[in-house]
């Protein structure tokens, strides 16, 4: 035998067939977004596996139907389970949703149960009367935070799951573990008839959640691809019209993408990237 190769650690499969000098890895966390089984794409033509395409890299897609930013980030640890990852991207803001604080059992400064709580998770940020604070305990409906609020919250007041510091948090999660790269995907542009972007002005939901999504990129010192900004070129250079949401989109309003719109958000990421 002329060489012997020893692989000290868990190694994705993958890479466990050849001898040839490691490929870099490309994790990709993300919701629905990133993957789903709704439309029938099988998970090669989704993106994460599409910016991989030529540049000799494993991509492996972490993507999750209905997943919020704080479930993204309480799930973070996953991505290490096989391999660190050289390059690590989050798509996550989607499903950032808002429930309320109930009456019953009285609220104190640091627990309450709310209406919904499917999109909170342990270790997961959360926002009450512009008050950031991590979830410590998920019981059902009932919430303990890490920390006290300032001001006693109420029957009625708003949660909200806090993109800006869920996002944060994965960024420094991933930076700790040892990812060299990291990039927040801003959410895509959204090309329906009418209700969706334009070329001119921004839905405004997707407009908070970009900003919140650049924020948190800037703030930790990863790259943000503006996915908004590289489809709306698309559309001012006539490669595809404004409104003619069959390219890009499953439905008319549906905010899940075609096999084409997954070429143009790998396209935007991939530039990004490499």
């Amino acid at each position: 035998m002329a060489e012997i190769a020893v692989i000290c650690g868990d190694v994705i499969h993958d890479r466990r067939l050849t001898l040839e000098p490691l490929a870099p890895y490309y994790a990709a966390e993300g919701d629905s977004h990133t993957f789903n089984v709704s439309f029938g794409m099988p998970e090669a033509q989704f993106y994460p596996a599409l910016v991989g395409v030529g540049e000799g890299v494993v991509a492996r897609n972490f993507g999750a139907s209905g997943e919020s930013s704080a479930q993204m980030l309480a799930a973070v640890d996953s991505l290490f389970v096989e391999d660190v990852p050289s390059v690590a991207s989050i798509y996550a803001g989607s499903n950032d949703e808002v429930t309320q604080i109930v009456a019953s059992p009285v609220p104190t400064a640091d627990s309450f149960d709310v209406a919904d709580a499917s999109k909170l998770a342990v270790g997961g940020w959360v926002q009450v009367n512009s008050e950031s604070r991590k979830v410590a305990s998920l019981t059902g409906a009932s919430v303990v935070l890490e920390a006290p609020l300032t001001i006693i919250p109420i029957a009625g007041d708003d949660l909200a799951v806090d993109t800006l510091a869920n996002i944060s948090g994965w960024i420094q999660a991933v930076k700790a573990k040892g990812v060299a790269r990291v990039v927040v995907v801003g959410s895509h542009y959204l090309n329906f008839v009418s209700g969706g972007d334009t070329v001119n002005t921004e839905q405004t939901l997707r407009a908070s959640v970009r900003v919140m999504q650049k924020a948190a990129a800037l703030a930790e010192g990863a790259s943000f691809v503006d996915t908004y900004a590289h489809m709306r070129a698309l559309i001012l250079a006539g490669d595809v019209a404004q409104g003619d949401w069959a390219v890009w989109h499953q439905g008319e309003t549906n905010t899940h993408l075609t096999p084409a719109g997954e070429v143009v958000l790998a396209d935007a990421i991939r530039a990004a990237i490499y």
